[in-house]
């Protein structure tokens, strides 16, 4: 009996290690590039506050309704930089992204593209699928009212719905309960639905949370993609 249970759990550890060492090799293999960055507070040379969040999205087509959860985590600097880091199922990366002033980086680990270069709204489109100025993006985070004569805005109470005819995309922002805020955003064929919460802060390095390393393999996304 106590052979078998020693053969047990010799199986049972090695199954751990094998599957473990595969993790780390899958893991490696997609993360290297994008790293997952931790919350945190304002550090020395960041540059400003740090503020995080973790997001429970799903995402749904509209013409097929189908539908896919993701997990999305945020670190922002004020309003100057911010890392996204998307994750799918069993924490897969979907991708990662930088933006630090004018400057957009991001990476689409699955079709092993990048973009690098101007943070414009068309050059945000294929990562977040909905035609967003980098300043929308931190309006949307913080709660903070959408800025611009596009937008026309409805507040009620602490809810809102704010409407682009010309981009043809409304966000809806729910009440914040706690550190809690739920928000939808409706363009004409995806609609993304994200439950926000802000989280403790910890602390990171900011010098490795805004920058992303390039695979020589990936290539990059035409700048014709970034044009207004």
């Amino acid at each position: 009996m106590k052979k078998k249970n020693a053969l047990r759990l010799r199986s049972v550890g090695m199954s751990s290690l094998l599957f473990a060492a595969l993790l780390s090799l899958v893991f490696f293999a997609a993360c290297s590039t994008a790293p997952k960055t931790n919350p945190s507070t304002a550090t020395a040379n960041a540059g400003g506050p740090v503020t995080a969040w973790e997001a429970k999205a799903q995402i749904v087509n509209r013409e097929s309704q189908r539908s896919r959860n993701m997990a999305i985590d945020f670190v922002a600097v004020d309003h100057s930089q911010l890392r996204i880091d998307v994750m799918g199922t069993f924490g897969t990366p979907v991708a990662a992204a930088v933006l630090r002033g004018e400057k957009l980086t991001y990476l689409l680990p699955r079709q092993k593209r990048f973009y690098q270069g101007p943070a414009l709204s068309s050059s945000l489109k294929p990562l977040i699928g909905f035609d967003l100025e980098p300043r929308e993006i931190f309006s949307i985070l913080y709660g903070e009212a959408l800025q611009g004569s596009d937008w026309t805005c409805h507040r009620e109470l602490s809810s809102s719905l704010c409407t682009n005819a010309q981009k043809a995309v409304s966000i809806q922002s729910a009440a914040q309960v706690g550190q809690r805020r739920k928000v939808q955003i409706t363009g004409t064929k995806l609609s993304l639905q994200l439950d926000l919460e802000r989280i403790p802060p910890k602390d990171f390095n900011p010098t490795k949370a805004f920058s992303l390393n390039i695979p020589a393999d990936y290539s990059l996304i035409k700048s014709q993609t970034a044009t207004k």
